[in-house]
């Protein structure tokens, strides 16, 4: 799918003749709206191939993100389960980024300091 932004707040386009018309821009920003809404939209904490951090047995150890799955039964999503390359490739839920598990080793050097 092609962008329609970009990072200095300009339409993605050069060519003014490429541009989309504003009813297909309407149109893209309400099916995103409409997932949102029905709760359909999922924004992941990290993605794959990011490295995360976690504190464990008084070390901060490092892993490269390499599977994200979510997990729950066809009417609601129950958790997101990240898995990394770990020396025991165990996972660790999404909702474990912050207290054990943290995306920059800053923070899981802070967590570290305060555990002990």
């Amino acid at each position: 799918m092609e962008r329609l932004t970009r990072n200095d707040m300009k339409i993605g386009f050069i060519d003014s003749r490429t541009l989309p018309s504003y009813q297909g821009i309407y149109e893209r920003l309400r099916k995103y709206e409409n997932l949102e809404e029905s709760g359909r939209l999922v924004k992941l904490p990290c993605a794959v191939g990011d490295t995360v951090y976690a504190v464990t047995r008084g070390f901060v150890s490092e892993s490269c993100v390499n599977r994200i799955c979510i997990l729950g039964n066809s009417a609601q999503c129950d958790w997101t389960m990240i898995y990394g390359i770990y020396p025991s490739a165990k996972g660790f839920r999404a909702d474990e980024i912050g207290k054990t598990v943290f995306l920059t080793r800053a923070e899981a050097e802070e967590k570290l300091r305060q555990r002990q």
